[in-house]
């Protein structure tokens, strides 16, 4: 990031998203960096954000142990998108007071971690109150994020204290917030569907995946020295031109 600007500036093909391959793709970004020696400032305490995932949380943590692991806000607001779905209230999204508290259950986010257990709480009474239909997500926020449970072990019928799976230090952004520092993936995922767009077939081969990523880096250095220059301005209009070019190109392929 620069100037508030994101730019990618590494790509990677995988087969597979189990822990293994995330690892090597890591060490291998990391292990290029300290051969051009760049300094990887996110194992300095940065911010490392991801979805949900637990295959890349992992391996983040395992090869990138200094990186503050976070999660992306977007995904944190579409776990709650799905849970709804899944428990079979998403006729309910309709009503513009059920959508209010499921956005309250979210905004646990952006509390002090320190004031959490008590705001947390507060919720709870108050949706036993008004809205008995959102404490399915409170209790699902509540199992994986905020106080996890008690398990039966099936063996011997003994309870033990379970963890949440994503601890509040991954999810918290009240200081991401405050300072206002990035609290998503959305600059990646953004350019991620722009790469997406470049393809009218959905299944390149490889040659045409290669001088793709090749024009893309070209325009990419392009937007980065513009940037450098101080012409913010221009590379806005760049860009724009750019991706109404490739729209208009998209929507006369589509018409033949």
């Amino acid at each position: 990031m620069r100037q508030k600007q994101t730019f990618p500036m590494a790509f990677a093909l995988m087969q597979r998203r189990d822990r293994k391959d995330y690892e090597e793709v890591q060490e291998h970004l990391t292990g290029r960096m300290r051969e051009m020696n760049v300094p990887i400032k996110v194992m300095q305490g940065g911010n490392l954000y991801t979805d949900m995932e637990q295959a890349a949380i992992q391996a983040n943590k395992c090869c990138l142990p200094g990186a503050n692991c976070k999660i992306c806000l977007f995904h944190l607001g579409q776990m709650s998108q799905e849970t709804v779905t899944s428990n079979g209230d998403k006729a309910f999204l309709k009503d513009a007071t059920f959508k209010h508290h499921i956005r309250m259950a979210n905004s646990i986010v952006f509390v002090p971690e320190e004031k959490i257990d008590e705001a947390w709480a507060e919720l709870k009474t108050f949706l036993e109150q008004e809205d008995e239909r959102a404490l399915k997500l409170w209790k699902h926020w509540d199992w994986y994020c905020v106080r996890g449970g008690y398990a039966v072990n099936n063996a011997t019928g003994e309870r033990h204290r379970v963890e949440p799976r994503f601890p509040r230090s991954m999810w918290s952004l009240y200081r991401e917030t405050v300072l206002s520092l990035p609290r998503t993936t959305n600059s990646a995922e953004s350019w991620h569907r722009r790469l997406e767009s470049i393809f009218l077939n959905p299944h390149p081969n490889v040659d045409q995946f290669i001088q793709a990523l090749i024009k893309e880096w070209t325009y990419i250095k392009t937007c980065i020295d513009m940037t450098v220059r101080g012409d913010g301005s221009k590379l806005k209009k760049t860009m724009s031109a750019a991706d109404e070019k490739r729209e208009l190109r998209i929507k006369d392929t589509a018409l033949r």
